[in-house]
This record gives C-alpha cells, structure tokens and sequence, in this order.
C-alpha cells in the first residue's frame, strides 16, 4: 500500500497521520515532551505505520509542518541511524 505520512509539531501535541492517496485513513496524536529522546519518538512512528498496515519503504511522501521555534529538543532531531529498531 502506497502512503503519505504527516506530522505537525505543535506546543503540547505532534499530529500525525496516515493518507492513502488523499484519504486520512488513520491519525494520532502523541505529547510533545522535550526530554523525549529521537529514537523513542523514531519507534513510535514506526509502530503507528505498521498498526496503519504500512511499511516504511511504501512511504511516498513525509509532511512535517511546525510553527513551534527551533529547539535542541528531541522532535528537532531525525532518529539515529544506528538504531535497529528504527531502521527505515
């Protein structure tokens, strides 16, 4: 299945959500916490994808919008690539 994957950072929440062509099939929405690590943040994404029956490698597309300023917080950093579990 060929998805499309959006994430709004916000204050207090990140909104996500999966499309298949331009219908929302699937949302979320996790707590923006500034001592989240990225590899939590990396594995919960990955666990929403495989709940919304999606694979990473059928992503077609990542949307991330934000109106939240720059921070050295963890929603500011992609996921390590080394770790396993987040392997795209």
């Amino acid at each position: 299945m060929k998805c499309f994957y959006v994430i709004d950072l916000g204050n207090t929440n990140l909104t996500l959500g999966l499309y298949q062509g331009e219908t929302l099939r699937l949302h979320w929405r996790l707590a923006t916490d500034q001592a989240r690590m990225p590899d939590e943040y990396g594995i919960q994404i990955l666990s929403m994808l495989e709940h919304g029956g999606c694979k990473p490698e059928e992503l077609t597309g990542i949307c991330l919008s934000s109106v939240v300023p720059p921070s050295p917080n963890a929603s500011s950093q992609p996921p390590d690539p080394t770790c396993s579990a987040c392997r795209w």
